[in-house]
């Protein structure tokens, strides 16, 4: 097991976290980034393939439409190729938790989402070099409303951070901007010191 010392200097791109806190142990409001709309979100033009291996837009992505959000980073989705609804996992990300557990910015993820994408109808694609679904037989996607990364969305605003890279996937260089955008702001998850590594990374570790 990596020392403390390890794991802070590693903190950057550490995978996976996780934390068991009630939402009742913390208080306060979700706060939003002052982003004009369509202002400083990514559009599609401007997504730039992460590795040598992505495939183009055309051959990758398909639509799909939303039927209700789990949480901050899982949804139910109508998928006209499969013809059924199945549940979603957005890749590279992780958010609180907001359904058997609540941890901070849990709920809010969950409703910012909601609010984003709820009964509409967004892209989704695989990643080459991803597995095309998690052990739980959820599809692992990258996502898109209008043109815009979800996943930087969310990150942005700061109610997920990157995480679960277990390859060069697509887009990972566009996630890792946004946290650091998210960090320097102090959004949400990162406007606590210390929260996401102390009581998130730690906690996963122990």
């Amino acid at each position: 097991m990596p020392s403390l010392r390890d794991l802070r200097n590693n903190s950057e791109k550490t995978l996976v976290y996780f934390i068991n806190v009630s939402h009742a142990q913390f208080s306060g409001s979700i706060i939003y980034p002052e982003y004009k709309e369509n202002g400083n979100y990514e559009t599609k033009p401007n997504l730039k393939p992460s590795n040598k291996n992505e495939k183009t837009e055309s051959a990758t992505r398909r639509k799909v439409t939303v039927t209700s959000v789990t949480d901050g980073d899982s949804i139910r989705y109508f998928d006209p190729l499969l013809n059924k609804e199945v549940t979603g996992r957005f890749l590279g990300i992780n958010a609180p938790e907001a359904t058997k557990t609540f941890e901070k910015f849990g709920p809010e993820g969950t409703a910012f989402l909601t609010t984003l994408i709820m009964g509409k109808e967004i892209e989704i694609e695989s990643d080459p070099n991803a597995d095309i679904t998690d052990k739980y037989g959820r599809y692992l996607i990258h996502a898109f409303i209008s043109g815009k990364s979800i996943q930087q969305i969310l990150i942005l605003e700061g109610l997920v951070r990157v995480a679960y890279l277990y390859g060069e996937y697509n887009y990972s260089d566009l996630y890792f901007a946004a946290e650091k955008k998210a960090k320097e702001s102090g959004h949400n998850i990162w406007s606590i010191p210390g929260y996401v590594y102390k009581k998130m990374v730690l906690t996963w570790m122990l």
